[in-house]
């Protein structure tokens, strides 16, 4: 990622100071940053420093609007099942152009009265927050395999929900996508696609989607040893994938237990916010009724 940038080690080294000696001036935040944690924001905001600033103030602001979705704990009951009933994996091996592939999947296994949207969120938000302290890619490949889902799935989309997820993605984590593959897709997927989807995408994104009635184009595109063994790859099973997230989750478990209550302190803001776009769009769909 520095190299693609054209930055020298000793460029990117003055970034991050530049990007921790601000974070120092930061007296709200809940935590002084570290460097993995800075380095993630410089890259994945290609090393433009205000707009890194604006982004690791979101990754922390955001914690006091939505606490219904940064409260949770992965390794509770609850979300270790979530992890089985709805699986959000990134792929070991990063994809081409050293770009993360991360497969979601609803388990055959587990009917629609199991699925959750904003469960579904927090879940993957959670893996979010792992590849933020643990991986080198900061470019990714989002795959939705459609296999598990029902039509029992489909009334329990949430419009408010996807709003938050493209507001997350846009405002928040700053994640790169390089594509979005939608496979194994039922034609009673197109309300979906069209009203949940799509909409909360920013254009540049709209036009990385791809709708597949098949997983062949997976293997086309990322090659059979990217891939998990569910859909003829070499890799294991989305369900063995999972215990090894789980595994994941519990190594760095003092992480997830500091987060999970963290929130910043508005009264020690340096500027406060005003008009700001954070507060203006949670607060303009925060109370949406949906028929």
């Amino acid at each position: 990622m520095r190299l693609e940038h054209n930055k020298s080690e000793k460029e990117y080294e003055q970034c991050l100071d530049i990007l921790s000696e601000w974070a120092d001036t930061q007296k709200h935040f809940p935590e002084k940053p570290d460097r993995y944690i800075l380095r993630y924001v410089l890259l994945s905001n290609k090393f433009s420093i205000e707009r890194s600033k604006e982004k690791l103030d979101m990754y922390y602001s955001v914690r006091n609007l939505m606490p219904e979705i940064f409260s949770k704990h992965p390794l509770s009951p609850e979300f270790i099942k979530e992890s089985r009933v709805n699986y959000a994996i990134p792929m070991p091996k990063p994809g081409p152009g050293y770009k993360r592939i991360v497969y979601c999947q609803h388990n055959p296994e587990f009917g629609a009265e199991y699925f959750y949207p904003e469960k579904f969120l927090i879940h993957i938000l959670h893996v979010a927050e792992l590849i933020f302290h643990t991986d080198d890619c900061c470019n990714y490949h989002f795959i939705y395999d459609c296999n598990g889902l029902t039509l029992g799935h489909v009334p329990r989309f949430s419009l408010v929900v996807m709003k938050k997820v493209g507001f997350l993605l846009d405002k928040v984590f700053s994640n790169r996508m390089a594509s979005i593959y939608v496979v194994n897709f039922h034609p009673y997927m197109e309300h979906i696609v069209n009203h949940f989807f799509k909409p909360f995408l920013i254009p540049k994104l709209r036009e990385r989607f791809y709708v597949h009635a098949g997983t062949d184009i997976l293997l086309e595109v990322f090659g059979k040893s990217h891939m998990p063994k569910d859909i003829g790859g070499d890799e294991p099973s989305l369900a063995e994938l999972n215990d090894v997230l789980l595994k994941t989750f519990e190594k760095y478990k003092d992480r997830f237990d500091k987060i999970q209550g963290m929130k910043v302190d508005e009264d020690l803001r340096p500027e406060k916010l005003e008009n700001d776009e954070i507060l203006g769009f949670y607060g303009n769909f925060r109370n949406i009724s949906v028929d």
